[in-house]
């Protein structure tokens, strides 16, 4: 993308200086044995061994939030459990 850390660095610096809003984004991540994949239904679905039926079932039966710790505390008790 041709930036530099410090030309991004910069730019949120004078973005703060003008009192604006910074930008923050946060990524989650699930470490199911040695792998880390992004907490998405996407994602999570996509493993090996598991029944995409159920696991839909299970996420509406849940009511899972992706960006809530507690529901991606209670996908990883399901995936270890399938």
């Amino acid at each position: 993308n041709g930036y530099l850390l410090t030309d991004v660095y910069a730019d949120l610096l004078a973005l703060k200086n003008q009192s604006d809003k910074l930008p923050v984004t946060r990524n989650l991540y699930l470490v199911i044995g040695l792998d880390q994949i992004p907490a998405n239904k996407k994602s999570v679905s996509s493993l090996d061994g598991l029944d995409k039926k159920a696991f839909k079932a299970f996420l509406k039966s849940e009511d899972i939030q992706w960006d809530d710790p507690q529901d991606l505390v209670k996908v990883i008790e399901y995936v270890k459990s399938r």
